[in-house]
């Protein structure tokens, strides 16, 4: 297993074809209905299976309503697991998704 930081500065841990990072919640009103879809969307894009843990809960990136299950709250450490063979794409775009500033409804 080998930790490294993305080009975000995401923390990544690699094993063969899955990553792990933590990406963090800016949201005011957290992972509400909008960045869920835009994460949903986004992870089903991939072939890879993509996971999204918070609070002893982990569900399907891929489902809308899994994610809103998370009830994730502005400031929310999120485990993402990717894996597949796109599993590095896969992790680059969602890391990209919460950095983003369309993502986040502060602005």
């Amino acid at each position: 297993m080998i930790g490294t930081k993305n080009a975000a500065g995401f923390a990544e841990e690699q094993e063969s074809s899955v990553v792990r990072l933590t990406v963090h919640v800016r949201d005011a009103l957290g992972l509400h209905a909008r960045p869920a879809a835009r994460l949903a969307q986004a992870a089903g894009r991939f072939a890879a299976d993509v996971e999204v843990s918070f609070s002893g809960l982990q569900v399907d990136a891929k489902s809308i309503l899994d994610l809103l299950s998370l009830c994730a709250p502005k400031g929310s450490s999120l485990s993402v697991t990717c894996s597949g063979s796109d599993a590095g794409e896969a992790a680059t775009v969602i890391s990209r998704l919460f950095e983003n500033a369309l993502f986040c409804g502060d602005e």
